[in-house]
């Protein structure tokens, strides 16, 4: 059987973070923290800790870690704590757009703490979770990163990142209402060279379906 400080870091590294200190922002705790689990100083996860894992790693990683925890896991993981927001195989192109079909499958959950989601005002029937494909919107969002969607905000809000429909496919863009009234859809990565905004009129914009707005985001 696994050690706490091997799962700990088995699961990190599937989970695509290589970088300890970005997994702690994510999780909702120090660096220092996240090494002493995987160096084997801590040999039991904190209430707090374990429900960042199972935040960004997602309900599997519940019944892994429950055996280092096994008198809070079944408080901390049932469904009046937790809500698990569907994750689809539908991507979003941080680019030019991509193409999902006109159907998408679900592709497991991701488990979000109900209080968060309620402090956010957020509610679970309404979030999805979609990834993210391309680096037009790095460095804050990287390919490969998932995003959790409110799907009810379909109004422009300027300066929010949306999850936008267009006939070239699913894009993720930051939208800006200008002051002439035009609707400038921009990408986030420095390189205009590569990723140039966009400017639309209010009415070209009106065509354009919004999925929702990004409300959270994880490695």
């Amino acid at each position: 059987m696994e050690t706490l400080a091997e799962l700990a870091l088995r699961l990190r590294l599937e989970a695509g973070y290589s970088n300890r200190s970005q997994f702690a922002r994510e999780v909702g705790v120090s660096s220092q923290a996240i090494l002493q689990i995987e160096n084997g100083t801590t040999r039991e996860m904190k209430g707090r800790t374990l429900a960042g894992y199972i935040r960004v790693l997602g309900e599997a990683a519940a019944s892994k870690l429950a055996p280092y925890k096994a008198k809070e896991i079944t408080t901390l993981a049932t469904p009046e704590e937790y809500a698990f927001i569907k994750r689809y195989e539908a991507k979003l192109s941080a680019g030019d757009g991509h193409e999902n079909g006109d159907h998408v499958q679900i592709d497991g959950t991701h488990a979000f703490r109900i209080s968060w989601l309620k402090k956010k005002g957020l509610s679970p029937e309404h979030l999805c979770v979609l990834e993210v494909e391309g680096d037009s919107m790095a460095p804050d969002i990287k390919s490969g990163d998932v995003v959790l969607i409110d799907m009810t905000k379909v109004e422009v809000e300027s300066g929010e990142v949306f999850a936008i429909q267009t006939p070239d496919g699913a894009r993720i863009k930051r939208i800006i209402r200008q002051a002439d009234g035009r609707i400038r859809f921009s990408s986030d990565n420095p390189d205009k060279g590569r990723y140039p905004d966009e400017i639309y009129s209010e009415e070209e914009a009106s065509r354009i379906k919004i999925i929702g707005k990004k409300v959270w985001r994880g490695g």
